[in-house]
């Protein structure tokens, strides 16, 4: 089993993490490395954070979560994304497994949710795969779009 962990972008891994990079048929569905890293720093008013997900020592993927504090308050899983040299060995599920874990334990908000390409079957079927629920909500702005929400269990009493 592969060891997975996720990594702050810092001064020493930021150029390596620009390059993380999709295949060609998932352009229409998710951001390269450098848009991701964009995206992190002009949403930073959302405390948006950008973490590395490394597999045995080497940057594996990129994954950018956001606060977004008006209601309905979630976090958003903003962009994800496991460069195209390693994708199908496990490390997706691994690393949107360990994000779960880390933002229950933190527990600002009661669920994560995404939105998703409605043709990007592999990443439906990841995200189904780790608990998230399609929602029934339809943003007209981008109705191509299907929002998935993931709602923490209760905490236990005690």
């Amino acid at each position: 089993m592969q060891h997975v962990t996720f990594r702050e972008i810092t001064e020493d891994n930021w150029i390596q993490a620009s390059q993380i990079d999709h295949s060609e048929e998932q352009s229409d569905f998710v951001s390269d490395g450098l848009e991701i890293l964009a995206l992190a720093y002009v949403n930073r008013d959302k405390n948006a954070r950008c973490y590395a997900i490394y597999a045995d020592g080497e940057m594996v993927g990129l994954m950018l979560v956001e606060e977004l504090v008006e209601e309905p308050s979630c976090y958003h899983l903003h962009e994800f994304l496991i460069d195209q040299k390693h994708q199908h060995k496990g490390y997706g599920s691994l690393a949107v497994e360990m994000l779960l874990g880390a933002l229950g334990r933190e527990r600002k908000f009661p669920r994560v949710e995404l939105c998703v390409h409605k043709d990007n079957e592999n990443a439906i079927a990841l995200y189904e795969k780790a608990g998230f629920v399609k929602s029934t909500y339809i943003d007209e702005a981008c109705p191509w779009n299907l929002i998935y929400v993931y709602t923490f269990p209760d905490k236990p009493e005690g």
